[in-house]
């Protein structure tokens, strides 16, 4: 045996029998017959994962796009699996996370990355879906490994959505009314941008889709050459469900929201609001933005005026929907009155 003092480690000369360097897996097989003998074992191991990643690239009118997916799978488990196959459960699956003392791992992002075409095979499988891949792939320790999931969709029809929702999430907290008069008079400018799409086979997918991040992207006509615009998080996906992607917010569009008067009267039992939204559009072609109004005041309200009608969205949610053109402003106002 050696002491090295300054690297503070302890080295054998020889293992006594038994004792093992790394953590291993150790079987006891009893059988009643001797001689050579197959068995099957099946485990689970950490060090282990895989998430879907997609891109959509949006034609030069935004009215089409094309999406490619694919299963990334970083192994940092210290093994290489070699010729393995692979398959993957996309699902909420329930695991029980046991506590354990914290280890460290490899980053994804220091991690070798290699990428394989070969199209997965789709199924249903008890209530998740399950991905195959159709021929056994290695995969090393220390490697983040992406496998094409689908054979890239060309032309889905897309629909670009540009919404203004100045409160975000504000809303009626059950028990509570809001009698304070400046109560949800802050509010942002932003106009957020949406890519909307469905996930049906008359709009060339029609796939279950796992959960996963989408890249957008869209070709600069000048030199073809493809720019990021914005990514978006999706839960798992059932065909014939619709897809919506907040990408960003739009430069050239701006939103204000203001509180123009508010009464209320206690004996009464009764509150009202006016409040007035511009749109102001600064590009070179008309835009049509959704303007989204939470009434969270009270869960008994109603709109006494407005000027253009308003679609009910929920028990507790308004829209306007307000075409803008170029360089010009749109305004909207209503009153809601609140009972108690």
């Amino acid at each position: 045996m050696s002491w090295s003092s300054d690297r503070t480690d302890i080295r054998f000369s020889a293992l006594p029998g038994g004792l093992l360097t790394q953590p291993t897996l150790v079987w006891l097989v009893a059988t009643a017959k001797s001689g050579e003998h197959l068995a099957e074992v099946t485990y689970q191991t950490g060090g282990m994962g895989w998430h879907a990643e997609y891109v959509l690239v949006l034609g030069g009118d935004d009215t089409v796009a094309d999406l490619s997916g694919w299963v990334s799978v970083q192994n940092n488990s210290g093994k290489t699996y070699n010729k393995a196959g692979l398959k993957f459960i996309a699902g909420d699956v329930r695991k029980i996370q046991e506590r354990r003392a914290a280890r460290d791992s490899v980053r994804a992002d220091l991690a070798m990355k290699r990428r394989e075409v070969a199209q997965m095979t789709e199924k249903g499988f008890f209530e998740y879906h399950m991905y195959t891949l159709p021929r056994p792939s290695t995969v090393a320790d220390n490697e983040v490994k992406q496998l094409e999931m689908f054979t890239p969709v060309r032309g889905l029809g897309v629909k670009k959505i540009f919404l203004y929702n100045p409160l975000g999430n504000f809303r009626w907290h059950r028990g509570s009314r809001y009698t304070d008069r400046s109560y949800g008079v802050t509010s942002n400018k932003k106009v957020n941008v949406f890519i909307e799409l469905r996930n049906s086979k008359d709009n060339k997918l029609g796939m279950p889709l796992p959960a996963g991040k989408i890249r957008v992207y869209k070709q600069d006509p000048a030199d073809k050459a493809l720019e990021f615009i914005g990514e978006e998080r999706i839960d798992h996906t059932s065909k014939d469900e619709d897809l919506s992607l907040r990408i960003g917010n739009a430069f050239d569009i701006v939103g204000e929201r203001r509180q123009t008067n508010f009464r209320i009267e206690i004996g009464r039992k009764w509150m009202q609001e006016q409040i007035e939204i511009k749109i102001r559009n600064h590009k070179t072609q008309a835009v049509t933005v959704r303007c989204k109004e939470p009434l969270y005041r009270w869960v008994t309200w109603r709109i006494t005026q407005e000027s253009r009608e308003h679609t009910k969205l929920d028990s507790a949610n308004i829209a306007y929907d307000v075409k803008v053109e170029p360089d010009k402003e749109a305004k909207i106002t209503y009153t809601v009155e609140y009972t108690w």
